[in-house]
Formats: C-alpha cells, sequence, structure tokens
C-alpha cells in the first residue's frame, strides 16, 4: 500500500530523485505493550504515520529504526519483560547523526523524526 514512499523499495535513481522532499525516519522501539501485543507496536506505529505523512506531503520514508532508548518501568515497561531491547542514549543519538550524515551526503536537507517511543524524546 505504501510501497511508493518507501526508501527500500525505491530504486537508487528513484531515491535519488526526491531528495528535494522531505526524508521521514520513523523511529520505534521493539518492547512489550502487554500480553496481548507484539513487541514491534512502537515501530509499526512509526512507520504508519511516517507513510501517511509521506503521501501527504510526497516525502519518503527510510526503513524503521525499531530500536529506542531504555523502556521505563514508571511507564509501564523496562528490561522486566522478555523481548524489551533496549539502546543506551549515546548509542541511539550516534545512529541517528551517522543515519542523517548519509541522507545529507545524499543531498537531503529535509529530515523529520517520526518518533513513537516515549523514552526516545529525551
Amino acid at each position: 500500500m505504501f510501497e511508493e514512499v518507501k526508501m527500500e523499495r525505491m530504486t537508487w535513481r528513484e531515491f535519488e530523485a526526491k531528495k528535494d522532499q522531505v526524508l521521514i525516519l520513523p523511529v520505534g522501539a521493539t518492547e512489550q505493550h502487554g500480553p496481548h501485543l507484539p513487541l514491534c507496536v512502537d515501530a509499526v506505529l512509526a512507520e504508519q504515520f511516517a507513510c501517511r505523512l509521506a503521501q501527504a506531503v510526497g516525502g519518503v520514508v527510510a526503513p524503521t529504526l525499531s530500536y529506542g532508548y531504555k523502556s521505563k518501568p514508571l511507564s509501564g515497561g523496562g528490561p522486566l519483560f522478555p523481548g524489551t531491547i533496549d539502546l543506551n542514549g549515546a548509542t541511539l543519538q550516534q545512529l541517528a547523526s551517522d543515519l542523517f550524515d548519509e541522507f545529507v551526503r545524499d543531498g537531503f536537507t529535509k529530515i523529520f523524526i517520526m518518533n513513537a517511543h516515549f523514552e526516545n524524546d529525551p
């Protein structure tokens, strides 16, 4: 449904032709959301919102960053749950910085982060 806006579905020439558009980086997490939901909830939300936004503005959606900053027990998460895979803050920041450098090197000047994991905000 959203293949036309997803970077990973484009050829390099199609991707290059979009460099004047906004590039959207969906960022989620891999963590529990209760016993009834899959571990990918945050990543799926980030990607789906990013795709809808990209369709509306003619943008491009980069592959989803599916790991996020440490989930906190006080917000209902935390490392107590199997499958909750966290990154350190410095790791997440460096990963995002490296990705931005690559996108800029490819000619993009408008980059938007679509975050769907509460703890990524700080």
